[in-house]
């Protein structure tokens, strides 16, 4: 219910009696992020994955790791055994919210069949004004995609080849869905 002091108090008095309780775990770094307390979610979600090896730790990590600035942080987790599509796309997030795009490329480039991935690789592409190879990022998508992130994208590049109606419908549906 929001009650964020309370909800911390009852988890604390958990972890006195187990502190490898993985729930109250997550939960507390769940809590820290929700206050922007990244250092102390970070460092809950780094308990986390001492006691639970997983994908989705590890991402975690990264995600918190990111939102700090670490970014010398982010390097080691690439050669992690737990390292798959997933966790190289939160890797290139955190590197392109934190402004190190030629890092995020370099990463996004080795993710190719990850849709995120290809999304954010995309977006960077055009937000860098190479066109041509966002544009061939976004109309490998089928045609049938439900992603109003790449509908826009694809709506954009209709506009400029000067296919109005196909940009209008792309516009259409990418607002509809989101």
């Amino acid at each position: 219910m929001t009650n964020y002091e309370r909800s911390l108090d009852y988890l604390q008095q958990v972890l006195a009696l187990n502190q490898k309780h993985i729930p109250s775990l997550k939960l507390l770094s769940q809590i820290y992020s929700l206050n922007h307390e990244y250092n102390e979610a970070l460092s809950y979600a780094k308990k986390v994955y001492e006691e639970e090896c997983s994908t989705d730790n590890l991402k975690n990590i990264i995600i918190w790791t990111g939102k700090l600035g670490l970014i010398e942080e982010l390097n080691s987790y690439e050669t992690s055994s737990l390292c798959d599509n997933d966790v190289l796309y939160e890797i290139a997030h955190a590197f392109y919210i934190n402004n190190k795009i030629d890092d995020a490329i370099s990463v996004l480039e080795k993710n190719i069949p990850h849709e995120e991935s290809q999304i954010l690789l995309g977006k960077i592409y055009f937000d860098n004004g190479d066109f041509d190879k966002a544009k061939e990022i976004f109309k490998n998508f089928p045609k049938t995609t439900q992603d109003a992130r790449v509908l826009n994208y694809i709506g954009l590049f209709e506009m400029d080849d000067m296919n109005f109606i196909e940009a209008i419908k792309n516009f259409s549906k990418a607002s509809s869905i989101d």
